[in-house]
Order: C-alpha cells, then sequence, then structure tokens
C-alpha cells in the first residue's frame, strides 16, 4: 500500500504537534510533512518533480505569504487543483471564512483551544478527507462540528 503525505502547513510549534497527534490518533497510513510558512509552502506544492500530497492542512495566518495566499496558488495550479485543502486558524472572521470558501476551501476550522479537543477536531477532520474505514465512519454531525459552515451567500447557481 502506498503511504499518502499529508502536508501540514503551520508557524506554531505547539499547533504542529498538535496537528499530528491529531493525525496519528486516526492511524492513516500516511506521511505528514510539516511546512513553517506560505513561501516555502507555495514553492514545494507546485515544485512539479513533486507528487501532490492527499490533503493540506493550512493555517491561516501564515508568515510570508497568508494561507489565503497559499489556497489561490494551489487553486490555480493544475496539479494541486482538487487536493482537498482544510483552512484552520485560531479565530476566523466571517468575511475570512467567506473568501476561504470562494477560493475553494473544502473545509474552515476554528482551532480548539483545548488541546484534546484540539487533537480530535483534526483527527475527525483527517478520517473524514482521507476516507479511513478502518474506524468507524464519522458521524455527519462529528464532521459538521469541526468544519465551520458557509455564511449566508447567495447561491451561485440559483439554489
Amino acid at each position: 500500500m502506498i503511504s499518502r503525505e499529508i502536508v501540514v502547513i503551520e508557524d506554531s510549534l505547539d499547533e504542529q504537534r498538535l496537528t499530528s497527534s491529531g493525525i496519528r490518533k486516526v492511524e492513516v497510513p500516511c506521511h505528514v510533512t510539516i511546512w513553517r510558512d506560505g513561501e516555502s509552502a507555495i514553492a514545494r506544492l507546485l515544485d512539479p518533480a513533486k507528487r501532490p500530497p492527499a490533503l493540506i492542512v493550512l493555517d491561516y495566518h501564515l508568515p510570508k505569504f497568508s494561507g489565503l495566499q497559499v489556497l489561490m496558488a494551489v487553486r490555480g495550479a493544475p496539479r494541486t487543483r482538487f487536493v482537498p485543502v482544510v483552512m484552520m486558524s485560531i479565530a476566523l472572521t466571517d468575511a475570512e471564512i467567506r473568501e476561504c470558501y470562494e477560493q475553494r476551501a473544502n473545509c474552515c476550522m476554528i482551532k480548539a483551544v483545548a488541546p484534546d479537543t484540539f487533537v480530535e477536531d483534526v483527527a475527525l477532520m483527517v478520517r473524514h478527507w482521507m476516507n479511513v474505514t478502518s474506524h468507524a465512519e464519522p458521524r455527519p454531525d462529528q464532521v459538521d462540528r469541526a468544519c465551520i459552515p458557509l455564511p449566508d451567500l447567495p447561491l451561485p447557481f440559483g439554489g
């Protein structure tokens, strides 16, 4: 079985550790790569010599280039356009959440302050996006607990 890669782009060492703990908790066969700033993330994610990851976990507030700028670069490149991207932050305004979804983020999460909850939320998110079936499938209410719904917007397709 080929090990899939999860890329975590996070500048806080504590939150890198918590995110890694949440990924390990799911026990999905994967390799976790961590980058600390938006500039190196863009360079590496768009490198044609590298295989695109299975999942990108992206902090909104990063040095050099913001998480939103990284998201826009990822979505603008054919090789990474369809990689699931989960945006995370300790705080996001409705406008920031809306902008993430407009740029085609798959999920926006507020980082829990309590470490155990942070780890559990990451585990739920990874289980969902990596389609881990060796564990119980997450219930829709669990996934909804981790992902922030899109703020009320008029739907572009008239629905």
